[in-house]
């Protein structure tokens, strides 16, 4: 479960913005130098970035299964756990997303001026590594890597190098230390 949260972690790190790229922002652009039209524009591009790589889903995916684990822990039903994780799960995955007119996309860089390409080169990486750990979710009760939750440690993508060596406030491994 320490993975799960160390993902959570990364979602409001990496997606705070649904996603870049194509979004006509030269990528030696300071990250912390773009707003009104080019913010809108980056908030766009990453938005149908993330469509069309399947983080989206991936990010629906997630959340549907946190749902069904913390469902499955709390029943009192007598089900098993695994069947009402399950269920939650495709309850949560049925369920059609709310349509919304509001703007969710809101850049806070603070004073880091790292290079766009940096930053969607790293988003790219940590949307990469959800949709791998997505897929490995399941809700067989115990079933839980190897080792302790001591043990699983925090790394960053090496794409997000450049980005965190620039901007280390950024680096959700340095907020879980």
């Amino acid at each position: 479960m320490k993975r799960s949260g160390i993902l959570v972690g990364c979602l409001f790190v990496l997606c705070a913005c649904p996603t870049p790229f194509n979004s006509g922002i030269s990528g030696d652009t300071a990250i912390n130098s773009i707003t009104g039209e080019d913010e809108t524009a980056l908030c766009n591009a990453m938005e149908t970035e993330a469509e069309a790589q399947g983080v989206t889903e991936a990010q629906k995916q997630f959340g549907c299964f946190l749902a069904g684990q913390l469902t499955a822990a709390f029943a009192m039903d007598g089900s098993s756990f695994e069947e009402t994780c399950q269920e939650s799960y495709d309850s949560c995955m049925a369920e059609e997303p709310e349509a919304t007119d509001e703007a969710t996309c809101e850049l806070n860089f603070g004073d880091c001026a790292a290079p766009l390409a940096d930053y969607e080169a790293c988003t790219v990486a940590g949307w990469d590594e959800l949709k791998s750990s997505v897929s490995e979710l399941n809700c067989k009760e115990g079933e839980e890597e190897e080792g302790s939750d001591d043990e699983v440690a925090c790394t960053a993508p090496e794409a997000c190098k450049a980005l965190y060596d620039a901007c280390p406030s950024m680096d959700p491994c340095s907020a879980a230390e």
